[in-house]
């Protein structure tokens, strides 16, 4: 796992940035997710197969909303365009769902409930109800849009007619080139993906981190996800310091800083390529 993975999974550990997430990229601003109503949930999906293989899912962050009856949102990191997307999603929720089947299962028979013949060879009552996935994709490359398919159609030669027959399966993917106004994000969200968006023009970054932290230091998870974003070399701990609120990150420094290496690698390229011209002359 990178550097670029690590820091989108610690940036999400807050609850705000993940609700916040959900509800500019799924509800388009409005207030769905509040955080206080999110709850911890097992990441790790795993699946035992009859035969002994196992179908081992990890998903990035998972939690639990509204308790008892509760959609788990998970918000998956993609930082290049996986073409397969539409299929991973279907298997990782069919594994989400097969797990609850066979954890209410165990927890029927442990508690001595009879089971009918239908409901024993099933493992499952037929009164069973579960807790729905929703699975948001993040995109965040750099290079280029999400040009990958968003629905099962599109993935396979499909005759018209046939259409009705078939389910379709479609993908909740979040891809900020798609974006045209990032206020609908309320937490630090809206300031990383304006500078994803901007990240290849170096003024308009830089303007952004000025207006944006105006000599405020941020949070390490913050800092950190802006590392990652500008692909920033330097020791983030040279910028921390103690403050009240815990550690922080001096960002305005750590970009001057960032922009001054970039600077002297320049220039000794230059020289390296002028001597390489020298030789060859």
């Amino acid at each position: 796992m990178g550097r670029k993975d690590l820091w989108q999974i610690d940036y999400f550990d807050d609850k705000e940035r993940f609700a916040d997430m959900i509800n500019g990229s799924l509800f388009h601003g409005k207030i769905v997710m509040k955080p206080e109503e999110l709850e911890e949930a097992d990441s790790k999906l795993v699946h035992h197969e009859k035969s002994g293989e196992a179908v081992n899912v990890i998903r990035d962050k998972v939690y639990k909303w509204k308790g008892k009856y509760v959609s788990i949102c998970v918000l998956e990191n993609q930082s290049y365009v996986d073409y397969r997307m539409v299929f991973r999603v279907m298997l990782e929720e069919a594994v989400s769902y097969i797990k609850q089947q066979k954890k209410a299962f165990k927890k029927w028979k442990n508690a001595g409930y009879k089971f009918n013949s239908n409901e024993f060879l099933s493992q499952m009552r037929k009164e069973d109800r579960f807790i729905p996935v929703i699975t948001l994709i993040l995109y965040l490359g750099k290079e280029e849009a999400w040009d990958g398919a968003k629905t099962l159609y599109e993935l396979l030669e499909i005759d018209e007619e046939l259409k009705p027959f078939v389910t379709n399966h479609k993908i909740n993917l979040f891809d900020y080139h798609d974006v045209k106004d990032f206020s609908r994000f309320r937490t630090d969200n809206r300031f990383l993906f304006e500078l994803l968006f901007n990240s290849k023009d170096e003024e308009k970054t830089e303007k952004i981190i000025k207006e944006y932290l105006n000599d405020y230091a941020i949070d390490e998870e913050t800092a950190n996800a802006i590392f990652g974003i500008l692909d920033i070399k330097e020791d983030i701990d040279k910028y921390k310091k103690k403050t009240e609120q815990g550690k922080r990150v001096n960002m305005c420094k750590a970009w001057d800083d960032h922009k001054e290496s970039g600077r002297r690698e320049g220039k000794r390229e230059g020289k390296r390529e002028g001597k390489r011209e020298g030789k060859r002359e």
